[in-house]
């Protein structure tokens, strides 16, 4: 499967923290049932969600086992009980969490996403030189 997700820039209207709410309205990039949004979660919130990948890893001699789990990237978004709207964020679950759930999951901004993606390109240049 393959999706881009874009991001507005952080401080955007709509996206920037603000109690202007979107009145329960989901993003079109969101993959949860319909009518997730009409109502709050589990929190008092609302939560909205969209797998954009998982990339298995496979067996590594004498490095690693194939793992159980891929590497899960999302986007989610999270309007909370007052109806602030808080920014976006690409949500990166590894192979050793339990889930997106997971403490160990890490929710970023774009900015540190791409970060992390020039990082790791520089990490490919560097092995393949």
């Amino acid at each position: 499967m393959r999706a881009t997700a874009r991001f507005p820039s952080e401080g955007a209207v709509g996206m920037s923290g603000s109690s202007r709410g979107r009145g329960g309205a989901c993003p079109p990039w969101c993959q949860l049932p319909p009518g997730h949004a009409a109502g709050p979660g589990a929190a008092g919130g609302i939560t909205h969600r969209r797998l954009v990948r998982e990339i298995p890893l496979g067996r590594l001699e004498a490095i690693r086992d194939a793992s159980a789990q891929p590497v899960r990237v999302e986007v989610e978004a999270y309007t909370d009980p007052d109806g602030v709207e808080h920014p976006p964020t690409v949500r990166l679950t590894l192979s050793g969490a339990s889930g997106s759930g997971d403490p160990d999951a890490d929710d970023l901004t774009p900015s540190e996403v791409l970060g992390l993606a020039e990082a790791l390109l520089e990490a490919v240049r560097v092995l393949e030189s």
